[in-house]
């Protein structure tokens, strides 16, 4: 695929191919698992061998899913979906994909040929100022006064209450943020959960398994390990086989894993 008309890129950022990057110019690429992919991902079995397709068409990029583990982009569950810059896709349980602006790397500099003669005449000599002798008053005078607070700050009134208003925010977000006792809601999602599972005939395993990682996830989230709680809200979406999208769990963690995210 050509990199020279390229205006996108997508970079793992989180996975056993974690720093590799793949230009996104004209056509269509596969992220896979499949060593005959565009971008090949190794280290995590739940990305499926051809998880996604991504489509550049002039201005637009399309996104596709093809597995059936699914895809997140920006914390939610697609099937297509456009792409922008700083977007986030998600696929299996441990590769966190971003897409970035793609910027060609500058040719290297010409090094110009020595002369003959061992003179290089292309070198530059820096020129200097030539060296003025100090003036000195005469005998008998006083030297001139220099301007009084000459390096003292002075900002508008405007500017002093506006960032005063910014810090009161500030300090009033991080209280509420200190008082918020987590997600609400834990055991009416367990109960529909469990609802849910037993409607469509679910295996009690799974469902305990994803009821266990639920409250787990919950907890690490009210003592204010969020980065624990993503991990294990993004363990949750591969907790059955095949995946139930439409059960309350899913949508919970989905929910949660777009507000817990990377920003």
């Amino acid at each position: 695929m050509g990199q020279t008309d390229a205006r996108l890129k997508i970079v793992v950022e989180q996975g056993g191919a974690s720093g590799t990057e793949l230009p996104l110019s004209g056509g269509a690429v596969v992220i896979g698992r499949d060593p005959r992919a565009d971008m090949v991902v190794s280290g995590d079995e739940t990305v499926s061998k051809r998880h996604v397709e991504v489509t550049v068409r002039g201005d637009e990029v399309l996104l596709r899913n093809l597995s059936p583990n699914g895809t997140l982009v920006n914390g939610r569950p697609v099937m297509e979906a456009p792409l922008t810059a700083g977007d986030s896709i998600a696929i299996g349980l441990h590769t966190l994909l971003r897409v970035r602006p793609y910027v060609a790397a500058p040719p290297a500099p010409a090094v110009p040929a020595p002369r003959a003669g061992g003179i290089d005449t292309d070198k530059t000599v820096a020129w200097a100022p030539p060296r003025v002798a100090p003036s000195v008053p005469p005998a008998g005078t006083e030297p001139a006064a220099e301007p009084a607070a000459a390096g003292r700050l002075k900002l508008p009134v405007w500017l002093v209450a506006y960032l005063a208003l910014m810090v009161v925010a500030f300090i009033g977000l991080l209280v509420m943020r200190m008082l918020d006792p987590g997600p609400p809601g834990l055991t009416e999602i367990q109960a529909r959960e469990q609802a849910f599972a037993t409607a469509n005939r679910l295996a009690d395993v799974e469902t305990a398994r994803v009821l266990r990682l639920l409250e787990t996830a919950v907890v690490h989230e009210r003592r204010g390990d969020e980065r624990s709680a993503y991990e294990i809200y993004r363990e949750m979406l591969g907790a059955r086989w095949p995946v139930q999208p439409e059960s309350p769990a899913y949508r919970y963690a989905t929910s949660r894993i777009a507000t817990l995210g990377p920003k």
